[in-house]
């Protein structure tokens, strides 16, 4: 359910163009300018965060559905190391887009 899950939030993140994250740093009583629970990405960093969630559900569908496949089990371990390595790209891609734009 997690893969569906992440898929469908980088999904609709990708073709909005818009992520929405929670603020994990967010204290509403203590915060007197008022900052909101959640963090908006929108543009770039949403594609980027958006296809980062996709490659992490698609990593997460290679190690624990297609490994248990009989005719699948020798395509999952190089498809779930692509599929995390593209995870990792996007989400240095979103670093850098952060640190630059």
């Amino acid at each position: 359910m997690l893969p569906v899950v992440l898929v469908g939030y980088g999904v609709t993140s990708t073709v909005a163009r818009n992520a929405i994250i929670p603020n994990l740093r967010y204290y509403g009583h203590l915060d007197p300018l008022g900052k909101s629970p959640w963090i908006d990405f929108a543009g770039r960093e949403g594609v980027l965060l958006g296809l980062a969630s996709i490659f992490l559900g698609l990593s997460i569908h290679f190690h624990w559905f297609w490994s248990r496949h009989p005719k699948l089990v020798y395509f999952y371990d190089p498809l779930r190391y692509a599929a995390a390595a593209a995870a990792i790209a996007m989400l240095v891609g979103f670093s850098v887009s952060l640190m630059i734009f």
